[in-house]
């Protein structure tokens, strides 16, 4: 390498970085060789110093979520009561969650944390629950929230005149209004299940106070709804008959929890799967909700991301034994039990998305080996009473005063997989020499006019139980009607009994076996047939983060941290997080 010095005319003060120049004549002095090698060197130290930016940016950043974008989901169906007092459907229910906010807000561990409430306060014999409200609450609309809101809740609820679905739940319960923010809550019995009770949505008392409880059914405001939770309706538009066909909802600034990352969700109707899909597919929705396994599978393998979780839901067949003859016998009613394979309907309908049953409740509080049966038996049980096949192939008894044929009706839910569980049952009841006739309702209409005056033979339908099941609604003597939940209409004395203590009973071990106590009377007596308990599927959108459905009690619980999901982050330092 060449040597070469260089002499400047300035006084030396000592060390300091060279000028440019100066750089610029030690290159020109360099080889080809040399030069190649400053250039390499240079690249080196340009690469290595990105790196260990890119290194310190990552580990001194991180992408915080930020306010913006809009989730546009889908569902089958169509909302007729976005209220929590009436809520009866799933897309009522999946409204009301996002408009509504109850006292308590179950966690997905089970336990209960306040939401409207600042602290809740339950006395050592369980009897006794004080829940005083945080300061400062307001409705959408800018009104207080106050105690009395939460009293005119309660007694809307008690009142037989409003139908309320959860009536069942708040019988003995006395409220009473300390002061603006607090109100005591009194049971005439302990209530395990009570603090599941607490996180029912508190309806507006000035919004209804107008309105008759016989008349809440029919009111407009059961639409356009105003309520205190993470998101207010903003628009609902309607078709020429009246008919929701979208509501658009945006975040509320005023939330107790503070203003949801996502500002708007605009929820689509569809009357059914097909249509919900072709949405899907032409990007009028980004999200799906509770769709058929066959969807699922179509959709995974199309590298759409598809959640699934449990639900605490019962699936099975009911029998109307007062008013329908047949069905009251019960040789008829085991015969149309022993026909059907469960594992089959899972695998062939459900395609492996559920569970199987073989009692009122979902696992883990029933458990136990689902028996499987064949058309043989069936038929046997059949004959041995004296049955016979006429000479179109369908079963009759003859009595002393007529002929009764083993014909029936099943009604169902106008979705997807309802329908082709019902098609299923009816084509393996036909094989043993039964007439059946599907018929499928849409969702409100099966509610209310089929379920609640108790207008059916056979009803294909899913009990929500929760997820701390409380069966007196379900199975107690004394909700064989509407409001009641009991649509087997089945009473029993010693069930009664044992879905009472239930309620007063905290110990684990001593709830479990009550439970298997109550699976053996409901199932003594084949009071319905229990098929399974299924999985629930969510699309949620791939640009949708922190969706979580952990511990669901339904569907629409998926929306109860919806005020942490985000579309969008930016990089923030970690240490001004």
């Amino acid at each position: 390498m060449k040597s070469f010095s260089y002499t400047s005319n300035k006084k030396d003060t000592g060390a300091r970085l060279p000028e440019p120049r100066e750089v610029m004549r030690v290159v020109e002095k360099l080889t080809k060789s040399e030069r190649s090698l400053l250039m390499f060197l240079v690249v080196v130290f340009l690469v290595s110093t990105l790196t260990l930016l890119g290194i310190v940016n990552k580990k001194l950043f991180a992408q915080t979520p930020i306010k913006g974008g809009i989730v546009k989901e889908g569902i089958v169906g169509v909302p007729r009561f976005i209220n929590p007092v009436l809520a009866v459907s799933d897309p009522d229910r999946d409204l009301s969650e996002l408009v509504f906010d109850g006292l308590l807000k179950a966690e997905s561990d089970g336990s209960y944390t306040a939401d409207l409430a600042e602290e809740f306060i339950f006395s050592p014999d369980q009897k006794t629950v004080t829940v005083t409200l945080k300061d400062n609450l307001l409705w959408h609309d800018n009104v207080p929230l106050t105690a009395d809101d939460v009293l005119f809740t309660i007694e809307r609820i008690q009142d037989p005149e409003t139908r309320s679905p959860h009536k069942a739940s708040w019988e003995g319960v006395t409220a009473e209004k300390t002061d603006d923010r607090t109100i005591k809550f009194t049971l005439a019995a302990a209530y395990t299940p009570f603090a599941e009770n607490l996180t029912i949505g508190i309806i507006p008392k000035h919004i209804w106070e107008s309105v008759r409880a016989n008349e809440m059914l029919y009111s407009t405001a059961n639409l356009n709804a105003i309520g205190s939770g993470p998101y207010f309706i903003n628009e609902v538009n309607q078709n020429k008959s009246g008919i929701p066909e979208y509501i658009n909802l945006k975040s509320w600034k005023k939330h107790l929890a503070g203003e949801a990352y996502i500002p708007k969700i605009k929820i689509s109707f569809y009357s059914n799967e097909e249509a919900l899909v072709a949405a899907f597919k032409s990007g009028a929705i980004t999200s799906l909700s509770g769709i058929t396994p066959i969807t699922a599978q179509l959709l995974e393998s199309q590298g759409v991301k598809v959640l699934e979780a449990p639900l605490p839901r019962v699936f099975g067949v009911f029998f109307d034994q007062k008013n329908t003859s047949i069905l009251a016998r019960k040789e008829v009613r085991l015969a149309l039990e022993k026909v059907i394979n469960k594992d089959n309907l899972i695998s062939e309908t459900l395609l492996g998305y559920g569970t199987p049953l073989h009692g009122p409740l979902p696992p883990p509080f029933n458990e136990g080996t689902v028996s499987i049966g064949s058309a043989s038996e069936a038929e046997a049980i059949l004959t041995k009473v004296g049955w016979k096949k006429n000479a179109d192939g369908l079963f009759e008894l003859k009595t002393k005063t007529s002929t009764l044929k083993l014909s029936f009706s099943l009604s169902t839910s106008n979705s997807e997989e309802l329908k082709q569980v019902a098609d299923q049952l009816k084509s393996s009841w036909e094989k043993i020499g039964a007439r059946v006739e599907v018929k499928v309702f849409d969702t409100g209409d099966l509610n209310q006019d089929v379920i609640r005056n108790r207008k059916y033979e056979t009803l294909l339908f899913g009990e929500v139980v929760g997820r701390f099941p409380d069966p007196f609604a379900f199975w107690h003597t004394s909700q064989r009607l509407d409001p009641g939940l009991n649509i087997a209409m089945y009473s029993s004395s010693a069930v009664d009994k044992i879905t009472t203590e239930l309620r007063a009973t905290s110990d684990l071990a001593s709830r479990q076996e009550l439970y298997s106590q109550l699976a053996d009377g409901v199932n003594a007596e084949t009071s319905a047939i229990f098929l399974y308990s299924p999985h629930y599927l969510y699309v949620p959108g791939e640009k949708v983060h922190n969706v979580s459905l952990s511990g669901l009690g339904g569907p629409s619980d998926r929306f109860s941290s919806v005020s942490a999901w985000y579309i969008y982050t930016e990089p923030i330092w970690e240490f001004l997080n």
